[in-house]
């Protein structure tokens, strides 16, 4: 049997002088079935091959932590989604997004040291926020989006951060990517709904297309059960809505009713256009 060695880490630097020009080196840490070994290696090779190992590459130097006053950003956002509203957010605050439950970095800060190092500063840096959805400048996403890259093969690379994170590795990666560039983000947990689990729509700006949504015919929720009335976007992932999918029975939430009614209208378009569909568009 033969194991595959693979890179863990950059453990030291050193420029290797010739005749004629200078070769950048890095000390490379191997992860092998019995232990670890280090190797001397050429820098531009291992950026190439490796990219994981360089969770920094592209930071310029420290960037200004940014703060907002939370009054004015409310005040801003409850104007609902004006194009006028919408360009201000984005032109005038680094990132605003909704923050996550199920991200937790002080939880995980023996894994998530690995990749923010504590001379980068505390654990609490690390916002517990996601990729998406988010509203951000094109400059901030442009300065985070190769360190980001990077992290998300570090840490899938990482036998433990692997299994600690599983599917929202990314999600992770993102938010130290973000701390790691010392850009700060305004969690604004009315951001979106979600239903069936939020029922009002209030001031929020976007519907997350995600859950499905069972109810009987008397309007209650049967979550975990199929239920007499059934909307689940699973159901669609090989094949086109019908055209007439049923409106869901009186007494669900509002948020539920709009969720639905938006997708059928939207679903009825794309049909009857034969367009290529993706899939309702919830914004």
């Amino acid at each position: 049997m033969e194991y595959a060695e693979w890179p863990g880490r950059i453990i030291g630097r050193q420029v290797k002088e010739l005749r004629n020009k200078s070769i950048p080196m890095v000390k490379v840490e191997w992860k092998e079935h019995y232990g670890t070994d280090a190797t001397w290696e050429k820098e531009e090779e291992m950026r190439l091959r490796y990219p994981h190992l360089f969770p920094d590459e592209g930071l310029k130097g420290p960037l200004e932590r940014f703060s907002t006053d939370l009054g004015h950003l409310y005040n801003g956002f409850s104007k609902r989604t004006s194009k006028k509203t919408h360009t201000k957010l984005i032109k005038g605050w680094p990132w605003s997004r909704i923050p996550f439950l199920y991200i937790e970095p002080q939880k995980y800060e023996y894994v998530l040291r690995k990749f923010f190092p504590k001379e980068k500063g505390p654990i609490s840096n690390i916002d517990p926020i996601g990729n998406s959805p988010i509203i951000v400048g094109k400059e901030f996403l442009k300065k985070i989006a190769p360190t980001w890259m990077n992290v998300s093969l570090a840490m899938k690379w990482d036998p433990i951060a692997d299994k600690e994170f599983g599917w929202v590795f990314e999600m992770y990666a993102y938010a130290v990517a973000s701390a790691l560039h010392n850009v700060g983000n305004i969690l604004y947990k009315d951001f979106m709904i979600q239903p069936p689990w939020d029922t009002e729509i209030g001031n929020k700006f976007i519907i997350h297309f995600t859950y499905g949504c069972d109810y009987d015919m008397k309007g209650k929720l049967t979550y975990g059960k199929i239920g007499e009335w059934r909307f689940d976007k699973r159901s669609y992932t090989t094949a086109w809505p019908p055209k007439n999918l049923p409106l869901p029975p009186p007494g669900v939430p509002e948020s539920v009713l709009l969720y639905t009614t938006y997708t059928i209208v939207d679903s009825k378009a794309k049909v009857r256009n034969n367009a290529s569909f993706l899939g309702p568009s919830l914004l």
